[in-house]
């Protein structure tokens, strides 16, 4: 269940990467399916609260830390 995908740009024939410092990430958000008892990074938590806001009637404990502050007092 891949969600997380970092895409360089490659010659096809040689398949060597043309620019190294250009990076492309995908999110397939529907696949992302972690629950809130398993959510490790700050990435996981972000990915969460940006999949679950609408469904949010209350801040979670995992959530409450300060960089999502913002975030959901412009949520309400």
């Amino acid at each position: 269940d891949k969600y997380l995908y970092k895409i360089k740009l490659s010659d096809v024939e040689t398949h060597k990467i043309f620019y190294n410092k250009l990076t492309f990430i995908y999110l397939e958000m529907p696949k992302f399916n972690k629950d809130l008892d398993e959510l490790i990074t700050k990435f996981d938590k972000w990915l969460y609260v940006l999949k679950q806001l609408p469904k949010l009637q209350n801040r979670p404990a995992a959530l409450q830390e300060r960089i999502f502050d913002r975030l959901f007092e412009q949520a309400e």
